[in-house]
């Protein structure tokens, strides 16, 4: 059984000489002597006799760690969102919930309102958004414990120690992005904070003169290391590469796993989602050639089961709807400031939303989102089925807009879609009208970096 680790005492751990963080704006390396004194600082300002909820807009720079640390140590419950979310939208969110809101500069931060606002449950200990940057009321509630749990759980997992350093790229309000960073503080590692981007050649210069030992990655990511090339930009440092965000195409899951062991290295491919503190499974390297194509087995204390459409549980093989089992659940969503009160209405069970089945092993194989569904001419398609049977030589998504299939082809050209659309029109026995196609220079992607469905079905209306 894993350690769990207190979120809120987490710097204790670490020697104070140790390198915990440096960021796109620092001459040196934050110590986690010196980092913990900036949390107990942060702390103290923060300090109010009721514990109240705050807004964080939180970028990846070592200011917005100390306040999420701080806030934590200070009891509060921080809500981390994306510093880029359109005034308006923050406007309406913070009406709707009513918090402390965190103002003023780095620093400098103080509650305001913190006599008002809503009850928080004791048990209460961050929330985090569903929506990357929609704007979208509705919230994760997740439990200090959870997150501590799953922070164990995950540095057992990937065997995360004090010589480990990450390219933390991934935003902070994204929950995978959170988790590098709670993962390696509590590993006594380090962490390289950035806001450049994989196609920048600063960020790959950044992983080189810092010494960079892992990178966290999305699908969407993967697309680009694919471009790139992986041995071309990659320093000789980087032994380590995480996935998750989303299912990754098994041969490019092949590909990466290949490169990553010639060089020494490790690919793991992981499994989660917000609702789970974050992370809910992990195929080990070593265990990658005999189950290809799986997202692995449940992290320490977690269990899967597969149900049918009546909550009866599936065998082996047998593809229905992927359910979890474990302490990393969240406490249940929050649209609004009187769910904030609730206790944990979950129970330490998540139906996922996504369909699979477990192997002999228990290793489990996604096929596609239970709610990636559409009617079309009267057949309810799978859209994830058809994404797979779309033969073309980019990426591509597929949406439903008014009774009809849209196909969003990544830099194709006006024969090359309409024969697509033939194509699939005859494989999934519909008439040509019932879908259409589109080119696009760059699918839209989320601040998750997951293919933006919603905004494509928006466009494509």
């Amino acid at each position: 059984m894993p350690c769990g680790f207190s979120i809120p005492d987490i710097l204790g751990r670490v020697a104070p000489s140790r390198p915990a963080i440096l960021d796109d704006g620092a001459t040196g390396w934050i110590r986690y002597g010196a980092l913990a004194t900036r949390v107990a600082a942060a702390a103290r300002r923060l300090a109010c006799p009721r514990r109240s909820l705050v807004f964080l807009p939180v970028a990846n720079r070592v200011d917005g760690v100390v306040a999420y640390l701080g806030l934590l140590a200070a009891g509060h419950v921080p809500a981390l969102l994306d510093p880029a979310l359109p005034a308006g939208l923050m406007a309406a969110l913070a009406a709707r919930y009513r918090p402390a809101r965190l103002i003023g500069a780095p620093g400098e931060e103080r509650l305001e309102g913190a006599d008002d606002g809503p009850i928080l449950h004791p048990e209460l200990g961050l929330l985090l958004s569903t929506s990357g940057s929609t704007g979208s009321p509705k919230m994760v509630r997740l439990g200090l414990g959870a997150l501590g749990h799953n922070t164990g759980a995950i540095v057992e997992a990937l065997r995360l120690g004090p010589n480990d350093r990450a390219a933390a790229h991934l935003p902070l309000h994204y929950a995978f992005g959170l988790s590098v960073l709670n993962t390696h503080l509590a590993a006594g590692a380090s962490l390289v904070l950035t806001e450049r981007t994989l196609l920048e050649q600063g960020f790959w210069d950044r992983l080189r003169d810092t010494g960079c030992t892992s990178l966290a990655v999305t699908p969407f990511h993967m697309e680009i290391l694919d471009r790139l090339g992986l041995d071309r930009v990659a320093p000789p440092t980087l032994m380590v590469i995480t996935q998750a965000g989303g299912r990754l195409a098994p041969d490019r899951a092949e590909r990466i796993h290949r490169l990553m062991a010639a060089r020494g290295g490790r690919f793991y491919v992981m499994y989660g989602q917000t609702e789970a503190a974050p992370r809910l499974a992990t195929l080990p390297p070593e265990r990658f050639a005999g189950h290809a194509g799986s997202v692995g087995l449940p992290l320490a204390d977690g269990r899967f089961v597969i149900l049918d459409g009546h909550g009866r549980s599936l065998p082996a093989g047998q593809i229905g709807q992927v359910h979890y089992q474990g302490p990393n659940v969240m406490m249940g969503y929050a649209c609004g400031p009187d769910d904030l009160a609730l206790g944990d209405v979950m129970g330490g069970r998540l139906p996922t939303g996504d369909l699979g089945y477990l192997d002999a092993d228990g290793f489990l194989y996604l096929t596609g989102r239970a709610n990636r569904y559409a009617k079309i001419a009267g057949r309810r398609i799978s859209l994830d089925e058809v994404e797979g049977m779309a033969e073309t030589t980019g990426p591509l998504a597929v949406v439903e807009t008014d009774g009809r299939l849209l196909v969003v082809v990544q830099g194709g050209d006006a024969d090359d879609l309409d024969g697509l659309r033939r194509r699939l029109a005859r494989r999934l026995r519909l008439p040509a009208a019932a879908l259409r196609t589109r080119a696009v220079d760059s699918l839209p992607v989320t601040a998750k970096g997951k293919v933006d469905y919603r905004r494509l079905a928006e466009e494509g209306a």
